[in-house]
């Protein structure tokens, strides 16, 4: 909304919006030409209305990107703290190993090894997997973005009032 006295005084849009609300009778419009101030006025507002576009987009982002900053901080320090656990097991096993003096005591210590390894590689390419994933969603996240960012704004006249304040 945007509006202008004949002077070219620019009203603020709230003024503007309780003029429509102000009592009044309908008379004939003397087909005066739309002032510049007010088609100034009227650019000022659509850029306003872009501007708070704009911070609504930002903000959605922020939150976006933030969630999934921390699912992923979630998701490696869980991944990360499970590996450490598993290359634990490891360790104390393979100290098994070393003691056991005959060969049947060191298969169990053997076996332990052998099946925390393969949780430890399995839990690695997790999280890299989980990384790859935190990146596509990442992209995803951009590129909606990128399809907001591609506006197509458009201008229409819908009507037009001029007031004339009596005094009464």
């Amino acid at each position: 909304m945007a509006a202008c006295t004949d002077a070219g005084e620019v009203l603020d849009p709230e003024t503007a919006a309780r003029l429509l609300d102000a009592p009044g009778q309908a008379e004939a419009f003397d087909g005066v030409p739309v002032a510049p101030a007010l088609a100034a006025a009227a650019d000022a507002a659509n850029k306003a209305r872009m501007a708070e576009v704009e911070r609504r987009h930002a903000s959605w982002f922020d939150a976006e990107a933030a969630r999934l900053d921390r699912w992923a901080e979630d998701l490696k320090v869980g991944l990360e703290r499970e590996i450490k656990e598993l290359d634990r097991a490891i360790k104390d096993a393979q100290k098994l190993v070393r003691l056991a003096t005959t060969m049947a005591d060191k298969l169990g210590p053997l076996r332990q090894v052998r099946d925390c390894t393969a949780d430890r590689d399995q839990k690695r390419r997790r999280l890299y997997e989980a990384q790859d994933e935190i990146d596509a969603r990442r992209d995803g996240l951009i590129g909606e973005v990128e399809k907001s960012l591609e506006r197509f704004v458009r201008t229409e006249r819908v009507f037009e009032v001029r007031w004339r304040v009596l005094a009464g």
